[in-house]
């Protein structure tokens, strides 16, 4: 008899709180905001008796979410659900612990770090303007931004032949291929490096590419490695899409852009890596830019990257080698793939497409230049060192004229082949 009536009151208990369930997560999604966004369903059970044989987990997961709405579980270790949105079928919104940098046999444990502990310009812009997917979808707290057309590789590499004719690291300004316009420093120990670049969107030709970007890299030779960011343009493509890219040793057996391998952890769930930047600067009228800036989290190591001052996420130093302490050398600058068909230089345009003496609103920019120091510090840099792999077809001028708010410049670039650059 009392076995009866514990078991009848347990049964009365279980049902009771799976309706009490039902309430704690609607509750739970609202505050996260997923609830209009997260396909996240429970099933109802095939029967009284399958509810009472599976009551345990479900008393158990109505305390856990209980104590993590009251601050008793650390959140930041829960996995959040799958959650999908998209603005023409392009972004899907991946839970934060479920990003390709978990796959990283160095990373499969870590637990994220949401913002910068210390550094960074917080300096703050409208980053929702500058990637048009925002105006249509979002993602909610605790998920990131991926193309659903980026391709994932676990080997760490980068296979395809464009991707590989893409790689910056080699510098070998015989080589034919790859040309740079680039603004170097290397006499001295960095943290990190930032600049502005106002945004174009130059002509491709062929199966080449051309960008605007800043390099913060560590080593030589094989142990060369290299953390990127910046604006690109690729073959095909119609638009500017901002990019990142990392290799430990010059794309031998890492390294690859945005996501498309594990490594780069994003905690910005409004930047999507490799979508399209907007608006673009108008030659001779009103322009546009971006702010970058990578430096080093001094508490922890992880080297942070920031888009206008907001937060997009970081690479830890376990997957680094060279650079696990400091950076040897910071560029800024312009590249391109010069496939060199027909036997002749490429059309590809750098920059904005016009020679660097065009100056302010039609050559490309890249403008207040600093490193940091061991302290955070923002520092213009002295002892300077100019690129030119090709001049007769892209150049540089330096910046000798005070411009407002825009420090330390130097404009960049040109259209390729010319009577100057047969």
């Amino acid at each position: 008899m009392k076995r009866y009536a514990l078991t009848h009151s347990l049964k009365c208990f279980m049902h009771y709180e799976f309706y009490q369930l039902h309430i704690i997560l609607d509750s739970y999604l609202i505050k996260l905001n997923c609830e209009k966004r997260a396909k996240f369903h429970i099933s109802t059970m095939a029967s009284k008796d399958h509810q009472i044989k599976n009551g345990g987990w479900m008393f158990f997961l109505i305390i856990f979410i209980d104590m993590l709405s009251n601050g008793l579980i650390d959140g930041s270790k829960v996995s959040n659900p799958k959650t999908e949105e998209s603005e023409d079928d392009i972004i899907k919104c991946v839970d934060i612990y479920k990003q390709p940098a978990f796959s990283h046999p160095f990373l499969k444990n870590h637990t994220i770090q949401m913002k910068p502990s210390s550094g960074g310009l917080r300096e703050r812009k409208n980053t929702k303007l500058l990637q048009e997917w925002n105006k249509k979808a979002s993602c909610p707290e605790g998920t990131i931004p991926i193309l659903k057309s980026q391709k994932f590789s676990n080997e760490h590499k980068v296979a395809s032949v464009l991707s590989k004719r893409m790689q910056p690291h080699v510098f070998d300004v015989n080589s034919g291929a790859l040309e740079y316009c680039q603004f170097i420093i290397n006499s001295g120990t960095y943290f990190g490096a930032s600049g502005g670049f106002n945004i174009w969107h130059p002509t491709i030709y062929g199966e080449e590419f051309s960008s605007s970007q800043m390099w913060v890299q560590a080593g030589s030779g094989h142990d060369l490695n290299s953390l990127e960011a910046g604006w690109r343009v690729l073959s095909g493509e119609t638009k500017t899409s901002f990019f990142i890219y990392w290799t430990t040793d010059i794309d031998e057996k890492t390294g690859c852009y945005n996501l498309e391998c594990p490594g780069f952890v994003q905690t910005n769930n409004k930047i999507a890596l490799g979508y399209d930047i907007l608006p673009i600067s108008i030659y001779g009228g009103k322009q546009y830019d971006i702010e970058i800036t990578i430096f080093k989290d001094m508490k922890n190591g992880n080297w942070w990257l920031e888009m206008n001052g907001e937060a997009v996420g970081y690479w830890h130093p376990a997957i680094l080698t060279s650079l696990s302490k400091q950076a040897d050398t910071i560029s800024w600058g312009g590249k391109i793939y010069n496939s060199q068909t027909n036997g002749r230089h490429t059309s590809t345009q750098m920059g904005s497409g016009h020679p660097s003496n065009e100056g302010n609103g039609k050559a490309s920019m890249i403008y207040n230049v600093r490193y940091v120091d061991e302290l955070g510090g923002f520092i213009v840099p002295e002892d300077i060192k100019f690129l030119e792999s090709n001049p007769d077809c892209y150049n540089i001028t330096f910046g000798d004229t005070p411009l407002n708010d825009r420090g330390m410049y130097f404009y960049f670039g040109g259209p390729g082949f010319s009577k100057d650059c047969p």
